[in-house]
């Protein structure tokens, strides 16, 4: 089952792929959460990430370097300011979908 809600916030897909998971699910989530089940190729076709892994960040390694040496969350928070750059694209991204981001990328 895939269970799926278009909102602007929030959990875009929610894969249940075990009869444990769908047990957890019923008992604990479904009666918290707004949910719409829709077919899974429906709800793969809307998120890569799904069938294919995101790349994985150039600043990973340094990140988890300092994660380990860190003695606070502040000591970590310079890995989640975005540059004006990467604050644009996710703006695109957000708003105007993937394909115009990718269109827009070398401006």
């Amino acid at each position: 089952f895939a269970h799926q809600k278009e909102t602007i916030k929030g959990i875009s897909l929610l894969a249940i792929n075990s009869c444990k998971a769908d047990k957890f699910f019923n008992n604990y989530l479904a009666d918290l959460i707004n949910f719409e089940q829709r077919k899974m190729d429906e709800a793969v076709s809307g998120n890569g990430n799904y069938t294919k892994s995101s790349k994985k960040s150039p600043k990973a390694d340094c990140f988890w370097n300092d994660f380990i040496k860190a003695d606070t969350w502040g000591d970590l928070l310079g890995y989640f300011k975005l540059t004006n750059k990467e604050y644009i694209k996710y703006i695109v991204n957000r708003y105007l979908g993937h394909k115009i981001a990718k269109k827009l990328k070398g401006f």
